[in-house]
């Protein structure tokens, strides 16, 4: 700006310092440099996660259902021993009027008699044969004379008949019922302990070098002048 005045042919020039004005640039930055938006050492909670594994067991180890000891009944077990004899005294095998080839060789008619008679079977009357049990027919004649091979009264065991006295005993002794060891399901159960963990270890949210604009920021300072310097008046 220049004000010119003119008197008596005297030209005066009034400057008002327009050289050095500047107008605060310069070292102007708006907060950039280091600027980090929190990144660095995040991470969202792995590491040592573990999900309840380990020494879980499900109730195995020693688990025994009733063996061992388990007896049923034997030891000194017997059924009616001894001195037992089954259906002796006047025991006849097949003599009375058998003929061997003689006569009137019938074979397996007549008067055979195949452990009949008097066989008793340790009981009563009991009698495991029938009467004239013929295996044959008629007359079959194979052979002459009056051959005889066994008659008279031919018995095989008498005396000492017992029906299972003596020693016998039913089922004592070292008789027991599936005791001794018997366990549940114990011992080792554990059910999912251990090394269980939830997300710990090197969790971090978002720490480290975050930083928000800071550093070199400078607001237009510097070589701000406001228009002073060479303000000059000449007449």
């Amino acid at each position: 700006m220049q004000l010119i005045k003119l008197e008596n042919k005297k030209v005066t020039v009034c400057v008002f310092g327009d050289e050095n004005r500047e107008q605060g640039t310069g070292n102007r930055e708006q907060g950039t440099g280091n600027r980090e938006q929190g990144t660095g050492n995040r991470e969202q909670g792995t590491g040592n996660r573990e999900q309840g594994t380990g020494n879980r067991e499900q109730g195995t180890g020693n688990r025994e259902q009733g063996t061992g000891n388990r007896e049923q009944g034997t030891g000194n077990r017997e059924q009616g021993t001894g001195n037992r004899e089954q259906g002796t005294g006047n025991r006849e095998q097949g003599t009375g009027n058998r003929e061997q080839g003689t006569g009137n060789r019938e074979q397996g008619t007549g008067n055979r008699e195949q452990g009949t008679g008097n066989r008793e079977q340790g009981t009563g009357n009991r009698e495991q044969g029938t009467g004239n049990r013929e295996q044959g027919t008629g007359n079959r004649e194979q052979g002459t004379g009056n051959r005889e091979q066994g008659t008279g009264n031919r018995e095989q065991g008498t005396g000492n008949r017992e029906q299972g006295t003596g020693n016998r005993e039913q089922g004592t002794g070292n008789r027991e019922q599936g005791t001794g060891n018997r366990e549940q399901g114990t011992g080792n159960r554990e059910q999912g302990t251990g090394n269980r963990e939830q997300g710990t270890g090197n969790r971090e949210q978002g720490t480290g070098n975050r930083e928000q604009g800071t550093g070199n920021r400078e607001q237009g300072t510097g070589n701000r002048e406001q228009g002073t310097g060479n303000r000059v008046l000449d007449e």
